[in-house]
């Protein structure tokens, strides 16, 4: 059998995988494949799938093969592996035809066996939604998702000029509103339902409640119940109605307020 001979190269020294198993139906074969795509970031190699074999040798005949492929195994391929990292800069490169190449300089990560810390970004209304930020900023790129894949979506950008929005049948539906000329932004209409739904699910008061805000979206959520904090930076309608105007968001706003109001040192 297919064991038996790896059982045989391991004896006789040879370095083979560090488990393999044999099962009698498929319901175990499919756990098996969804265990060792579990485990395997904590693997000493790569991988990018897995393989499920015919384990006796006397049946890999009777089924037989192509002329590109045996018949008696089978394939499986996971999702491009994912990690979490942080964006550092974004340069353009000019290439020998006069191509303009946007690539993220992001902090090193270790990805499929590789050290990565910088990528192409093939999309470039991701540039003209993120822009070039002035302070540090996490985002997160996954290619291989399906939005049916989130359960909860809080934020919508969608990447489309003022002159075509009109193409959007749904545009009306949800509020949403223009920082700048290349994007809209979709998000929650009552953000200060969502505050007061959330503090009563954890039974805490409202007047714990601090909100920070730059704009006219933040109107909304500066009520009176709970301190309502300005970004410098912020629109003046909303630093007019804010309990206090702390600094600009590049110069530590937040922190700044924090320490204001004696919430940390």
């Amino acid at each position: 059998t297919h064991i038996d001979s790896l059982n045989f190269l391991k004896a006789i020294g040879f370095k083979v995988v560090p488990f393999y198993n044999c099962y009698d139906n498929i319901e175990d074969v499919l756990a098996e494949i969804e265990n060792i795509g579990k485990i395997r970031g904590n693997l000493d190699f790569p991988i990018d799938g897995a393989v499920v074999k015919l384990n006796s040798i006397s049946d890999r005949i009777k089924v037989g093969q192509t002329s590109k492929f045996p018949k008696w195994a089978e394939a499986f391929k996971y999702p491009p592996e994912e990690k979490e990292t942080k964006i550092l800069d974004i340069e353009i490169n000019v290439g020998r035809t006069g191509v303009l190449t946007p690539t993220a300089i992001f902090k090193p990560v270790l990805i499929a066996g590789s050290t990565v810390g910088r990528a192409t970004l093939h999309n470039e209304d991701f540039i003209k939604q993120v822009g070039y930020r002035q302070e540090p900023t996490r985002y997160f790129l996954y290619q291989s998702k399906d939005y049916k894949d989130f359960k909860d979506i809080y934020k919508i950008y969608i990447a489309i000029d003022s002159n075509e929005e009109n193409q959007l049948s749904l545009l009306n539906t949800l509020g949403h509103i223009r920082f700048v000329d290349c994007y809209l932004t979709y998000q929650h209409d009552e953000k200060e339902k969502g505050i007061e739904r959330m503090m009563k699910k954890i039974n805490g008061p409202l007047e714990d409640v601090v909100v920070f805000g730059d704009d006219y979206n933040d109107l909304v959520m500066f009520q009176s119940q709970w301190t309502s904090i300005a970004m410098g930076n912020a629109c003046d309608e909303l630093k007019q109605k804010a309990n206090f105007v702390t600094r600009k968001n590049v110069e530590d706003g937040i922190q700044y307020a924090c320490q204001h109001f004696g919430w940390i040192d």
